[in-house]
């Protein structure tokens, strides 16, 4: 048997083929003849940017070549090795070669070797540096997804970081599966009972997904994190009760959310209150006197706190929807209006449109990418605490931040979303006017989060009008890349050393009119 190499040529053509027998690459013994190679698979094995090849006999003997950089010697015999669970593939008449895959599997640039069983176990032997693989280690939580005859095996692919195997099922049906399983903890209980009154207690163990329908629902969660999705149901004659539960060794497990999944189906817009255990539906007209409300109740306490919120409750367009209880987030969908309040923790707060207040604490505010085709505005008021920040965390890469301006006391941001649609993120109370009218001080600092890895501060603290009237430009503003925050190339920036990282971030000056 010989091997032939050829290389393309600049002028598009190969070169003539260099051959040579496989008997002068295996000087010490004798290699397996043509007909006991079974199969071949070809991969960059020993991570130096050229593939090699691994040949395969039935009774799992390996026989791999590497890629040598020399015409005159272009390949590297290595001394045979053997795989049991290749044996074990080589029933007769069903060996299926889509079960034997090379592939970088640990991120190292050294392509492994995937032994895929019927039963869908597998065993991964790791590329070494000197062309040969590591011994063949069963990995734990394995994701059985493609055993036999149930599913096809395609390839493996990589995903932000992941590996996944692709099959076809007999259907046709294209399955893409991450190669281990979540662990107990990571998975999900999820618990939608339809229609009418009932009472459950979520798995201790597990993060549960409650889905929250028709009639009075008293759900309580576990240890890990909760979420109860709302569903735009109509509210029930008897409110829900909705509680995240306590996490061992703590009053509560910190990760706990409520989400508006879907706009009410009488038009209104949703509540969202931490600091008052409150869920409720509203007329989106009567907001602020709803937000005027809560502010006046946050500054109360005992039996005062207690009948101010049994007022807002008897609004007449006001609709309770549940009462909430050790729930430490809050969302809304993109395309759900909200209104959202956080209590005295660091909560997260997500919305799409509408209007957010952290309270105290260091909170979080996930500003949902607008997918729709119509405007949205959202506003976010926090604490008057010059020395505190919160972080507001974009769904919009840098270049997607349209404007920044001054607007009175206010910091107004243009961001582009998809289909040509706007949002409008409105800070509210950023900045101080001073009495003489001529100057502004920062009174609460935001820190922006791209999603392509840019965090952005360094406003102004003070701003001092101009002789002509004009309030100075908040930009430019300080931009750090934080690589493991690019969404857009996490699985490219893994391979790379941060110093290997340079970012250029240029906007061009602008001179805005501000109030």
């Amino acid at each position: 048997m010989k091997a032939d190499d050829a290389l393309a040529a600049a002028a598009g053509i190969f070169e003539p083929a260099q051959s040579m027998a496989l008997s002068t690459l295996y000087p010490a013994s004798v290699p397996a003849s043509v007909a006991a190679y079974l199969h071949r698979v070809v991969g960059d094995i020993d991570g130096d940017g050229d593939d090699d090849i691994v040949s395969i006999t039935k009774t799992g003997d390996l026989y791999t070549l590497l890629s040598s950089g020399n015409r005159q010697m272009p390949f590297i015999a290595k001394a045979v090795q053997h795989h049991d669970g290749i044996k074990q593939l080589f029933t007769p008449e069903k060996f299926n070669n889509a079960q034997i895959q090379l592939h970088d599997m640990n991120g190292d640039h050294r392509a492994d070797l995937v032994v895929i069983q019927d039963d869908g176990s597998y065993t991964i032997a790791e590329g070494q540096a000197d062309g040969t693989f590591g011994p063949a280690k069963a990995a734990s939580r394995q994701n059985r997804f493609a055993p036999r005859g149930a599913s096809q095996i395609v390839n493996i692919i990589d995903e932000n970081g992941e590996k996944f195997l692709v099959s076809l099922r007999p259907t046709g049906e294209a399955v893409r599966a991450p190669f281990r399983r979540p662990s107990e903890a990571d998975s999900i209980n999820k618990v939608n009972m339809g229609e009418g009154n009932d009472r459950v207690l979520g798995r201790r163990d597990r993060k549960n997904d409650f889905d929250i329908g028709g009639g009075t629902k008293q759900f309580t969660g576990g240890s890990q994190a909760d979420s109860f999705r709302l569903l735009g149901q109509a509210a029930p004659t008897t409110p829900h009760v909705l509680d995240g539960g306590q996490g061992a060794g703590s009053d509560r497990d910190q990760g706990d959310t409520v989400i508006a999944s879907r706009q009410p189906m009488n038009g209104k817009s949703t509540l969202l209150a931490l600091d008052i255990g409150l869920a409720a539906y509203y007329r989106e007209g009567q907001r602020q006197d709803v937000i005027d409300r809560l502010a006046r109740i946050a500054q109360l306490t005992g039996q005062a706190r207690e009948e101010a919120i049994t007022q807002l409750n008897a609004l007449a367009h006001v609709k309770t929807l549940a009462r909430l209880s050790h729930i430490e987030h809050a969302y809304g969908q993109s395309d759900v209006s909200v209104l959202l309040t956080g209590d005295a923790g660091n909560n997260t707060l997500g919305l799409g449109r509408g209007y957010a207040a952290g309270g105290k604490g260091t909170d979080s505010y996930h500003i949902l990418r607008n997918q729709s085709a119509t405007r949205a505005q959202i506003t976010l008021k926090e604490q008057v605490e010059p020395q505190a920040h919160s972080n507001v965390l974009l769904d919009y890469d840098a270049e997607d931040i349209a404007s920044i301006r001054l607007a009175g006391e206010e910091v107004w941001l243009q961001l582009r979303g998809d289909n040509g649609a706007h949002t409008e993120l409105r800070l509210e109370n950023m900045y101080r006017l001073h009495a003489d009218g001529q100057q502004k001080s920062l009174q609460h600092a935001y820190v922006l989060h791209t999603r392509d890895g840019l965090r952005i501060t360094g406003w102004p603290q003070t701003l001092r009008r101009a002789a002509d009237g004009h309030w100075p430009s908040l930009t430019p503003l300080t931009a750090h890349y934080i690589p493991e925050h690019d969404q857009s190339r996490q699985a490219f920036l893994r391979a790379a050393r941060p110093e290997d990282i340079q970012v250029e971030f240029i906007t061009p000056a602008v001179r805005v009119k501000n109030k």
